[in-house]
């Protein structure tokens, strides 16, 4: 479980994030970015880019950045993921070495990650329900999927080992879409007849957290642009204060 074992070492760098989100916010993104392409350069992965990624968010969620504003973008990150889709699909007849196309497949991650979010401002993906059902089982499906798609897979294939290009395509789907199935409903039951149980593992308070005076739940970033936004009047009241004495959430 690599994934989680770096996540357990992003939580152990927290100190030093929160060190960098106070005195150098910048300089530590770009850092981070430069680690990335620099150690490990054959290597489109790796901790530096989970570093880079975990730091972004906090950065972005610190800074109070509006990027409810930045629609004025879609016109160009769209066209521009999809040209890069594209020659991600014809890098094996480019010619690239492989430092070029780490390289590229990182720029590739960054670029997507804002297109993705351009495309959350699309009605058909930001009003989805089932979407917004599964938001809060995600991080429960992310604890769990690698082993569940592996037997997965390793079953199906005893009774299915296709030979043409669709059905290849189908066995790399399959398993996965069926794994979120099952997974979703796991978690709604582990969180619904075990919540203590559910909460220790997906991190969440052990007590349920009422918002203060009895205020209304805030609304979600997708809505909302920004993380400040998206808090309740208490919450956000809260945030501001400690921002104030320099010791905010980080």
């Amino acid at each position: 479980l690599w994934f989680l074992r770096d996540l357990l070492k992003l939580f152990a760098l927290a100190p030093l994030f929160l060190f960098l989100f106070r005195r150098l916010p910048r300089a530590g993104l770009l850092g981070l970015g430069i680690l990335w392409f620099v150690v490990n350069p054959a290597d489109e992965y790796g901790l530096w880019g989970f570093a880079f990624c975990f730091y972004l968010g906090g950065w972005l969620a610190r800074s109070r950045i509006d990027l409810s504003r930045t629609a004025g973008l879609d016109p160009y990150v769209l066209p521009a993921f999809a040209v890069a889709t594209v020659l991600v699909g014809l890098m094996p007849w480019l010619g690239l070495d492989v430092v070029a196309y780490a390289a590229f497949k990182k720029g590739y991650q960054v670029l997507g990650m804002a297109a993705l979010w351009c495309l959350s401002r699309r009605p058909w993906l930001r009003d989805n329900g089932l979407l917004h059902r599964l938001d809060a089982y995600s991080f429960f499906i992310f604890l769990t999927h690698e082993h569940t798609v592996s037997l997965l897979q390793s079953r199906l294939l005893l009774v299915w080992q296709p030979s043409t290009g669709p059905g290849q395509v189908a066995a790399y789907f399959l398993p996965g879409l069926a794994a979120i199935t099952a997974l979703y409903w796991l978690g709604r039951g582990v969180s619904r007849f075990t919540p203590r149980l559910f909460a220790l593992a997906t991190g969440l308070p052990l007590r349920p957290v009422r918002p203060a005076g009895g205020a209304k739940p805030g609304k979600p970033l997708s809505l909302t642009g920004s993380v400040a936004a998206g808090l309740a009047p208490a919450q956000a009241l809260a945030e501001r204060g400690g921002e104030e004495t320099d010791c905010g959430p980080c």
